[in-house]
């Protein structure tokens, strides 16, 4: 009996079946390809391909081989695409640095803007302008505004959102579907532009390569822009050695991007190379980008605005869940400040030469999520992630005394204010278990174990003035390194309560905080000291 499974030749003919049964007739893109297409420009005949696809209302089918891209194929699919490879490893897409090589358009962006006549509160769901005549039900608009989003990052993004109309109800009037996030005046410019998304988007089954990498120049040439969409899906996609974005999501509603993955994707501050596997951007809602590994890369997701769309916003409402990334080279996860209420679910950082978590944008989430192995921040919260929850969350084993880059090996570090951290588990961290850098933090349910064994710190460690936060049923041990102090403030720390802390094989269980009352326990062995304080 000859033993079949596994060969390339009998899973090409069942992926055959499948896609054939799946999809019914598909536009073939080698149909239109040169004769030597790993070598000689594809991008007109994948512009050619997609065009009559989407005029047949048809898949784009992409067999196995490598397709070279000069330059970059600007498709405009305003009533869906699905093109279809044989897989992430198998059709690949190639270039040698020189631009981005796909910019998929699900609309084109309006270009005469309508004022607000009033404010709008959020949570509003009813826009006024001074005539409706130029919209309708269903449409889609990008309201926005010209307050900045944040005056501290010098960044231009502004307040903005997506939004969909209900009903026209009036000459004036316009009836929304959902509420608005943010408040709009016409002090500031509020205005409405149409903003039309393309439905059934769907990219599956195929590579980005760049076979050329820069070395010591500036450029940023990544692999796929996708704008203006309702609830795309991506999904079986792969990176590699881009100079820029793997994916960037403009404009985005709903939708999502299921195992991508990529590897050694640039990261290069100097030339500007920013490798990131998912670049969320602008006004984009409500997107889900669920599995996938990466490795050495930027980032595998982050947040931002300032692409080449006029689309007024930032990212919001967004969940990253059960990924994986391993040797990242800066923060495997990361929100810049253009971004709210960005949720992190069950994903993994591996071995990292930075940050594993960096959270920059407000209300910024980490739910059972964790990091192992490397240098640097498990989990640090800048100022402007203000409102930050971390819960369930763990970090083990970071070793040294700081990151390449200089962020000391701590477990977690709170800059922000109003954050939340709870169920946090943290073992053999080479400085600091927790640092405390800013006001009304609310710690719980944690455990601190073997912290500074690379240096004599602490468990947890206040370095500035901090005021009314409450740690509260938190284990600290020592775990044998040298010295290590349990509690440590070096600053001013005012109107904080501290409840049910147990301190153990460290040297000093409390240093600088003041109405501590403590109690030395004696069992198994083991002497444990509980800490407990009225308002100090």
């Amino acid at each position: 009996m000859v033993d079949l499974i596994g060969t390339d030749e009998l899973w090409g003919a069942v992926r055959e079946k499948i896609n054939s049964k799946l999809y019914g007739r598909m536009v073939e893109l080698s149909d239109y390809l040169p004769a030597n297409p790993s070598t000689a420009t594809c991008t007109a005949a994948i512009v050619a391909a997609a065009a009559d696809a989407i005029a047949a209302g048809v898949p784009l089918r992409i067999r196995s081989g490598q397709f070279y891209m000069a330059s970059v194929a600007t498709i405009d699919a305003p009533n869906g695409l699905h093109i279809v490879g044989d897989g992430a490893d198998k059709s690949l897409f190639c270039h040698d640095s020189q631009s981005y090589m796909f910019d998929i358009r699900g609309g084109t962006y309006g270009s005469a803007p309508v004022s607000l006549t009033a404010n709008a509160a959020a949570g509003d769901t009813a826009l006024t302008v001074s005539s409706t005549a130029s919209f309708s039900a269903k449409q889609w608009l990008n309201l926005q505004s010209n307050q900045v989003w944040d005056a501290s990052s010098g960044k231009a993004a502004r307040y903005g959102e997506l939004v969909q109309v209900k009903a026209v109800t009036n000459g004036t009037t316009l009836t929304l579907y959902s509420p608005l996030d943010y408040a709009y005046t016409t002090a500031n410019g509020a205005s409405l532009t149409a903003c039309p998304l393309g439905k059934g988007l769907r990219l599956e089954g195929f590579g980005l390569v760049n076979r050329s990498p820069l070395t010591g120049a500036s450029g940023a040439a990544g692999g796929l822009v996708l704008r203006q969409a309702e609830r795309p899906k991506l999904t079986d996609l792969y990176g590699e050695a881009l100079d820029g974005p793997m994916l960037t999501y403009s404009g985005v509603v709903g939708g999502k991007a299921q195992d991508v993955s990529a590897a050694y994707l640039a990261d290069d501050e100097t030339n500007g190379r920013y490798g990131y596997v998912h670049n969320v951007v602008d006004a984009t809602r409500g997107f889900v980008i669920d599995g996938g590994h990466s490795r050495a890369c930027r980032h595998h997701v982050t947040t931002n605005a300032g692409s080449s769309s006029a689309i007024g916003g930032v990212p919001a409402h967004i969940t990253v869940s059960d990924c994986q990334a391993s040797a990242y080279t800066n923060a495997a996860y990361s929100t810049h400040e253009e971004g709210d209420d960005i949720v992190f679910t069950g994903c993994r950082a591996n071995n990292g030469m930075d940050m594993g978590y960096e959270f920059r944008a407000p209300r910024s989430k980490a739910k059972s999520c964790e990091v192992v192995g490397g240098k640097g921040t498990g989990f640090l919260v800048q100022p402007t992630a203000v409102r930050s929850e971390l819960k369930d969350v763990s970090v083990f084993d970071l070793t040294g005394t700081a990151s390449a880059r200089g962020n000391p090996t701590t477990g977690i570090s709170l800059s922000a204010q109003e954050c939340v951290v709870s169920g946090f588990h943290l073992r053999n961290i080479g400085n600091s278990g927790l640092r405390i850098g800013a006001n009304r933090q609310q710690i719980s349910d944690g455990r601190i174990h073997q912290f500074g064994v690379s240096t004599n710190v602490y468990g947890i460690h206040w370095p500035g003035a901090s005021i009314d936060s409450s740690i509260r049923d938190v284990n600290i041990d020592g775990g044998g390194s040298s010295g290590p102090t349990g509690l440590f403030n070096a600053s001013t720390v005012t109107g904080t309560f501290v409840s049910n802390v147990k301190t153990r094989a460290v040297s000093t269980p409390a240093s600088g905080i003041a109405n501590l009352t403590s109690q030395t326990v004696n069992g198994s062995g083991v002497t444990e000291t509980v800490l407990n304080s009225t308002l100090v």
